[in-house]
């Protein structure tokens, strides 16, 4: 039997791998980026534990991504699968998508527009801002997550519709099947 979700849930575990990927790249390179540290310390000693939390959320959005797409991979016949497929989706645009957009989208405008505030905890405002400035592709990394913040949400509401509205007819097959083996 064919996977008829598999599509679309091969594309959520992608964007999960991309979003734990970019989480876990940004979280090393601020704490262990050797040109990135101030008075020899990492840029981010002087902020306090929520910080890594909040840097962390690509990494938790992304495993939900990841354990949804792996879920519809293993849809074969309609079922309790099927039904936990749809949950995650609905958990994806409820809490994970947004959270995530929310999160990363909040950061990259502090970056950008309200650097100040970022030094109110303990760093420089001139070396935050030489920093940012020189290595211009950290942006690159919350942008990664707005990305897949948006994309997440949007694949999340169409994979829901697809299971509701338009399932595949190899699920249905398989479904009559079954019953009729019996």
């Amino acid at each position: 039997m064919s996977r008829p979700y598999g599509g679309a849930a091969g594309t959520h575990m992608f964007f999960g791998l991309l979003s734990i990927a970019a989480g876990i790249s940004w979280i090393c390179i601020l704490y262990f980026y050797q040109p990135l540290f101030v008075d020899g310390k990492s840029i981010l000693s002087g902020f306090s534990e929520w910080v890594s939390v909040v840097m962390s959320a690509k990494i938790i959005c992304g495993f939900w991504f990841f354990l949804t797409g792996a879920v519809g991979c293993c849809i074969r016949t309609r079922g309790c699968a099927e039904g936990v497929w749809v949950a995650l989706n609905v958990l994806n645009v409820i809490i994970w998508a947004p959270a995530l957009l929310l999160i990363m989208g909040a950061l990259l405008t502090l970056l950008i527009a309200f650097p100040t505030l970022l030094a109110s905890s303990g760093v420089d405002l001139d070396d935050l801002s030489g920093i940012f400035v020189q290595y211009a592709w950290l942006y690159l990394f919350p942008g990664i997550g707005v990305l897949v913040g948006v994309v997440e949400f949007i694949l999340s509401i169409v994979s829901y519709s697809i299971v509701c509205c338009c399932r595949p007819a190899s699920v249905d097959q398989g479904y009559e099947y079954q019953y009729e083996m019996k």
